[in-house]
């Protein structure tokens, strides 16, 4: 890291001051002595010692440490950067760790003012930090690469320079035999290395002795021929890759193939070739190959890579996740179960560190692991973290390897298993994982039984050769010895197929038995695929089989509670009486608890207390008469009562509590649980023993679901009393409701039968029978009659009569038949009542739809009225029906409409009624605004008869109001008495609402096509008028014009310079009043639809350039010579169908509009195209407008207030005439702009003439 500065680094350091917009930021590293900055930004110096900088402060921190005022920190206030140069008032700083934790060193901001900084900037920061540690991981692992890569070309260079020193040597030895051959051959014949000289296209042209006696062909069989017809073919691309190599590079090649033997057979050739150079030219003359046989090498690096595969496939078969990690943390490589443990590819886990897999990573265990001697290990508990987050407990163990690299085994015991497989791959593997197996781990010979291999001497008490089987026998527990002798023959027969876990006791040393797990797992077989050697796991399970104990005693203990719970239960459910209840329940825990007492306490609210209201036995019943109270949050009960939470005292001799009741004397513990309905207080159970430490939480689970029993039980009876009063308010609701009901349906049937005598003959009405059940008046000599009253809900609304005949009298049988057919009818009657009730409202209802639908679809009010009453009438089936309505001056009701011919008649006549008269139903109505009924109308001195209606019986008059406007009164009248509840009062009152709201749309329907007809009359004034008067002025404006040109031309004299711009000013004038007419005139064409396009091909760019050159003179009119008028078109434009007069005045309007508004900066006009359209827009610079401007643009005479932006008005015609004429075109024209940054006013027109409609 103590390197030159990287840029990298500076950049991440100019990031961080960017990020928090500092002016120092550094990044810096630490040794033993000093502080040195990788990369600096504001900052001079380049190291300082660790005592004298403010890093120093942040490297052994774990989190970001943040200073945001030095001068108001104890560490910081007195440093000297802080009181001197660079005086640094505010500070933030990240550890820089590696991967074991180790601190490196620190990214700093620093400022020379006190600031605060954001969560995103602290997150940000903080990313930095992670960036610069992935750089120097990759730069570590970079150097840690280029070293082994030395270490590699070290040892290649070593090789290469002894075969180049024993090619030397041959070559040498050559050339020494140029004057006699024997030195050379005795070389070659001596040597065991198979010796070839070969021409340029490598044919052999020597031979050693060697070939010829290892390959086992003749020199004639391989002179003259290519190695390449005897290269295994698989081979040959190696072989002419390294010849061709050789050749160019004029230096040695080593390569391994496979060279076939003359029997066939191929062997493995190590060869390193050199090429021997013309000694006059210099030039390649011939190759010479020095090769050996190497299959015995081949084939054992062929065996160890299978068996390295073999390896990994049992490391990746094992049952526990295995890490193979450095000593700096990083995971080398890990098996198939670390990966499907943690979710995690192989190739993310090995480019991580153990820190991010291990959630409770201690820096200083990792520290004590790297002190391990070889074949020791470390064992601990912690969390692993699966790449979803979860979390799950693991048992790792550590061992270091002889390579220096550790080996983690880690165990999932978040569901502890009795079974562990142990993962045999070779012999030192399999002996390290047995080595720190946490329990007893033997092999043994199943032919022998004797143990091979066992990874301690000693294992509960007992040494290894105790746990031999023959020697076991009389450790075993009596009860056990049977199962164990059965285990140890299976065992021996090499019966493994089913399961072999067997649990038993064992005698120790010391006399105690301890809880074994023994489990049997096959370990390896023989050619027959029989079970030779198997693998015992022995475990220690004493304290798992005394919890097991302690749980069958729990749940024995819960499953006799839970029969108890049952019966109370049951009790409760058979037991309507609460005090019956308590006395149950409270002898029943009594009883089967054995408590020494138990008693039940109420709450009493008004005294702040809890009374006893039933005790067990005797005691409890004087203490009943006693009225024992005990205030809330006095002793156990009290305390219970206030906290809403059971107490429980095993002692009450050491508990600060009031002592028991002076009856109660022999209580030594007690519980008290409250009873409890939701956040309610119903009041306590309370027990008591007799004996200290009695009472457990056990007792309090079990009081507890008790207690909410009996709570359940008086909310239940509650709920029971409220419901039933209710059933009784019901009945009485249903039995009044029956009889105003029949009440109401007799008055409206008083004038037909009241029900019907039958004899054997035929049927004779009854016109005489009363009402409300009274016994009929029967035919004379029929008197003597048995008669049942018909019930509903109690309320008799008639009688059933039987007469007895003489010769078969009606017997006890005959009477309850009777009743049952009485009832029968009651049922019957009730049912049709309810029948005919229902199909009368439906109608009613259907009849209220009906007249809303047709005030919904008319908006005339004559023939709305006339249409509601006919429709009225006739739907109701009512005798007459009409509408008044609330003159103008509120003092009448004017008859508009009635039903039928005598309505007509009256509302021609315009009948009246006086507001304020006192006989008429219909003023009274309006008056009280409220329904009125009159069911007789003769006995009724307010109704006013009318002599066109002599029929008229009942009348109901309802108002129709608006709000709290009266529009009129709505009168419906029948020729029946009695002919209207509060029903037909509920009902006619909708009607009438409905009828007042569209009467009013009605009327105000007609006020807006008066004031339509209105404005198109005023319209059509406009326009004449604007047509008239446009032409009126252009005249004598075209003569002024005129004049004023003859004038400047000098026609009629020369003019002194007052004199002409004079002129010109009127000249001016004329062509802008001109100009403003013309928009007003073109305005008022398009508004009446005869502005007309003429179409044709036109040359948009030419087009578009003349616009910008009259723009540029508008632009020195204006004195805006200094603005930019630029045009971007694009090359695709070309010929576009429009009307060229037209789109002339669009952009004239657009580009002048930009001018106008525009003080500094440039105006542009772009066009593009966008599919089928051609988009153009003139963007500028200038003031812009604000969203509440840009929405009112295009109105007409709309203008941004000229107050605000400086600039003259105009029409506000000038954007309403471009927008209508871009639609014209069959385009669409809108505005951007931001206020103070310019506008961009944007349309889009068709590349062709758009089709018009077919209509």
């Amino acid at each position: 890291m103590d390197t030159a500065p990287e840029m990298v680094f500076n950049e991440l350091a100019q990031l961080a001051t960017n990020l928090l917009a500092a002016p120092m930021a550094a990044i810096a590293f630490i040794d033993e002595n000093r502080i040195w900055y990788k990369a600096r930004v504001g900052l001079e110096d380049e190291s300082s010692p660790r005592e004298e900088s403010l890093c120093t402060h942040t490297l052994y921190s774990r989190q970001l440490l943040l200073i945001p005022d030095t001068r108001h920190d104890e560490q910081f206030k007195g440093h000297p950067a802080v009181v001197r140069e660079p005086y640094v008032r505010f500070y933030a700083g990240i550890p820089l760790r590696a991967a074991n934790n180790q601190p490196l060193g620190v990214l700093c901001v620093m400022d020379h003012s006190p600031r605060e900084i954001s969560d995103g900037q602290m997150n940000g920061l903080r990313l930095i930090g992670r960036q610069i540690m992935l750089q120097l991981e990759m730069r570590l692992r970079q150097i840690e690469l280029q070293q082994q890569v030395m270490r590699n070309q070290s040892a290649l260079n070593d090789t290469k320079e002894q075969l180049r020193t024993a090619m030397t040597g041959q070559l040498n030895a050559r050339s020494e035999a140029d004057d006699t051959r024997e030195r050379f051959q005795f070389l070659t014949e001596n040597s065991n290395d198979l010796i070839t000289r070969h021409s340029l296209d490598g044919t052999f042209i020597y031979l050693s002795p060697a070939v010829t006696h290892l390959l086992g062909y003749g020199e004639d069989e391989l002179l003259g021929h290519s190695p390449y017809e005897y290269c295994h073919p698989a081979d040959l691309p190696i072989m002419r890759e390294q010849f061709s190599l050789t050749l160019e590079q004029a230096e040695s090649t080593t390569y391994t193939y496979r060279f076939r033997q003359q029997d066939g057979n191929y062997i493995w050739l190590e060869t390193i070739t050199r090429t021997i150079l013309d000694q006059t030219t210099g030039e390649p003359a011939e190759l010479i190959a020095n090769s050996r046989d190497v299959s015995a090498r081949v084939v054992t690096e062929q065996a160890l890579r299978e068996s390295e595969a073999r390896f990994r496939r049992v490391v990746d078969q094992a049952a526990d996740a295995m890490f193979l990690f450095a000593p700096n943390g990083r995971i080398l490589d890990v098996n198939q179960e670390a990966c499907h443990s943690l979710g995690y590819r192989r190739d993310q886990l090995t480019r991580m560190v153990m820190a991010d897999v291990d959630h409770d990573y201690d820096e200083p265990r990792y520290h004590a692991i790297g002190e391990l001697e070889l074949g020791d290990s470390a064992t601990f508990e912690t969390q692993l973290a699966r790449k979803n987050g979860e979390l799950f407990a693991a048992e790792v163990r550590i061992g270091r390897l002889d390579s220096g690299e550790y080996l983690a085994l880690a165990r999932d015991i978040s569901q502890r298993s009795a079974e562990q497989e142990a993962v045999a791959a070779t012999a030192r593997q399999f002996q390290l994982l047995a080595q720190n197996w946490p329990d007893y781990l033997r092999v043994i010979d199943l032919a022998t039984m004797q143990t091979r291999f066992s990874n301690r001497q000693e294992f509960a008490g007992l040494s290894s050769a105790d746990w031999h089987p023959q020697q076991l026998g009389s450790r075993v527990h009596p009860d056990d010895h049977d199962a164990v002798t059965a285990h140890v023959a299976r065992l021996a027969d090499g019966d493994l197929g089913t399961d072999m876990n067997i649990i038993y006791r064992v005698k120790h040393p010391d006399g105690h038995f301890e809880w074994v797990n023994e489990r049997v797992i096959p370990y390896a077989r023989n050619e027959n695929e029989q079970i030779v050697e198997a693998i015992i796991l022995v475990a220690l399970v004493t304290e798992q089989a005394q919890l097991q104990r302690q749980a069958d005693d729990s749940l024995h203990r819960r499953e006799r509670e839970v029969s108890i719970s049952r019966r109370i239960a049951l009790e409760i459910a058979r037991q309507p009486n609460l005090s019956e209840l308590y006395r149950n329940t409270i002898d029943l825990i009594k009883t089967e608890f054995a408590y020494y007492h138990v008693q039940l306490f109420g709450l009493d609210s008004s005294t702040d207390s809890v009374q006893l209201l039933y005790g067990h036995g005797d005691v409890g019943q004087r203490m009943v008469e006693m009225n024992h109270t005990i205030p809330v949050g006095v002793g156990p009960v009290g305390a219970a009562a206030i906290t809403r939470e059971a107490v429980l005292l095993p002692r009450l001799s050491i508990a600060p509590a009031s002592p028991p009741h002076p009856l109660l004397s022999r209580a030594r513990g007690e519980l008290a649980v409250p009873i409890m309905i939701g956040n309610q207080l119903l009041g306590v159970l309370d027990v008591l023993s007799e004996r200290d430490d009695e009472l457990s939480d056990e007792d309090r689970v079990a009081m507890e679901a008790i207690s909410n029993q009996l709570a359940t039980a008086i909310d239940s009876t509650r709920l029971r009393r409220e419901l039933e009063g209710q059933l009784r308010e019901l009945n009485h609701l249903q039995r009044l409701m029956s009889r105003e009901g029949w009440e109401s349906f007799q008055q409206q049937r008083r004038s037909e039968n009241l029900g019907y005598y039958f004899d054997r003959r035929t049927v004779f009405p009854m016109q005489n029978g009363a009402a409300n059940g009274a016994a009929p008046v029967l035919p004379e000599g029929n008197e003597k009659m048995v008669t049942q009253p018909i019930a509903i809900r109690g309320e008799v609304v008639g009688q059933l009569g039987l007469q007895d005949l003489e010769d078969a009298p009606l017997n006890e049988e005959d009477r309850e038949l009777l009743s049952a057919i009485s009832q029968q009818v009651a049922e019957a009657m009730e049912n049709a009542r309810l029948l005919e009730q229902t199909q009368k409202r439906a109608v009613e209802l259907e009849t209220v739809a009906q007249v809303s639908s047709a005030t919904a679809n008319i908006l005339e009010s004559h023939q709305l009225l006339q249409a509601v009453v006919d429709l009225t009438r006739q739907s109701f089936d009512l005798y007459h029906a009409h509408i008044y309505l609330l003159d103008m001056d509120g003092r009448d009701l004017v008859l508009a409409a009635g039903a039928g011919r005598v309505g007509r008649q009256m509302a021609q006549e315009e009948w009246r009624i006086p507001l304020h008269q006192p006989q008429s139903l219909v003023a009274r109505a309006a008056r009280e605004r409220k329904g009125i009924i009159v069911n007789d109308v003769n006995k009724d001195p307010t109704y006013l008869p009318n002599l066109l209606l002599p029929d008229t019986r009942s009348e109901l008059a309802v108002p129709m109001i608006v709000g709290t406007n009266l529009i009129g009164v709505l009168d419906v009248q029948s020729d029946a008495l009695n002919a209207f509840t509060q029903d037909d009062v509920k009902i006619q009152s909708s009607l009438a609402n409905q009828i007042a709201v569209a009467l009013q749309n009605a009327f105000l329907f007609e006020e807006q096509l008066q004031t339509a007809d209105q404005l198109r009359e005023v319209d059509r004034l406009k326009s004449e008028f604007l047509a008239s008067m446009s032409h009126e002025l252009r005249t004598p404006l075209n003569s002024i014009i005129g004049f004023a040109d003859v004038l400047l031309e000098g026609l009629d004299g020369e003019l002194n310079p007052r004199m002409e711009e004079d002129v010109r000013l009127i000249r001016s004038s004329g062509a802008h009043l001109r100009d403003l007419i013309g928009e007003i005139l073109d305005m008022s064409k398009i508004e009446a639809g005869k502005m007309e396009l003429r179409y044709e091909e036109v040359d948009f760019p030419h087009l578009a350039y003349e616009v910008l050159a009259g723009a540029e003179k508008y632009a020195v009119t204006h004195e805006k010579t200094h603005l930019a008028i630029v045009a971007d078109l694009d090359d695709d434009i070309k010929f576009v169908s429009c009307d060229r007069t037209r789109m002339v005045q669009i952009l004239n309007n657009l580009v002048s509009n930009a001018i106008k508004f525009t003080d500094d900066g440039s105006v542009t006009l772009k066009a593009s195209l966008v599919g089928e359209n051609m988009r153009v827009s003139v963007e500028d610079t200038g003031i812009g407008l604000s969203k509440e401007n840009a929405e009112i643009v295009f109105e007409q005479f709309r203008q941004v207030d000229v107050t605000l932006t400086g600039h003259g008005g105009s029409t506000g015609l000038g954007l309403p005439i471009t927008k209508s004429l871009v639609e014209l075109h069959g385009g669409e024209i809108w505005v951007e702009s931001v206020l103070g940054r310019g506008s961009q006013f944007i349309f889009t027109i068709p590349l062709v003439q758009p089709q018009p409609e077919v209509q």
